[in-house]
């Protein structure tokens, strides 16, 4: 099992504002179906093994470019 701690930021957003990029973010991290913990410094992910943890974070890439930051930093 691996556990990891990411912390993803949206960059080139029109707004100040984030946090309905960390929500998608989240929603998107949840919905791999892998065991989420939101901190305030980050998100701790448990994943199976690497391929899977990859997997969910290029899915949080996905939705954060969906939601329209024009880039994302992890």
């Amino acid at each position: 099992m691996i556990v990891a701690q990411i912390s993803t930021i949206p960059i080139g957003t029109e707004s100040t504002s984030i946090s309905g990029f960390v929500a998608e973010a989240v929603r998107a991290l949840k919905a791999s179906g892998l065991k989420v913990m939101v901190t305030p410094t980050g998100t701790v992910v448990e994943a199976k093994n690497l391929w899977e943890l990859f997997r969910a974070i290029e899915k949080c890439h996905e939705a954060l470019c969906n939601a329209g930051a024009k880039r994302v930093y992890n």
